[in-house]
């Protein structure tokens, strides 16, 4: 097995590219299969507790899992905010 000091990245090439995430091939020095890797923008999630001691959550439709699940209201951090501003 080869050392991971050993090893590096020749090559980096956007595959596929939507507003919410970026397929990346990358190339590795002296192996001739690709890997795959996704970039992502910054998101954040909220614990929301209201005065009766209730957490939020909200139902979301999840396609990759085809069915719905419970989770912390998020989303993207936009371009140019902190993860405080996107928040409120």
């Amino acid at each position: 097995m080869q050392n991971v000091d050993t090893l590096r990245i020749s090559n980096r090439t956007s595959v596929f590219k939507t507003p919410w995430f970026e397929l990346v091939e990358k190339s590795v020095e002296n192996n001739s299969a690709p890997y795959y890797s996704i970039r992502t923008r910054d998101y954040v999630s909220v614990l929301a507790i209201t005065r009766d001691k209730t957490f939020v959550l909200v139902r979301q439709f999840r396609p990759a899992i085809e069915m719905f699940t419970l989770e912390l209201p998020s989303g993207h951090v936009n371009e140019g905010e902190t993860p405080e501003q996107s928040v409120r």
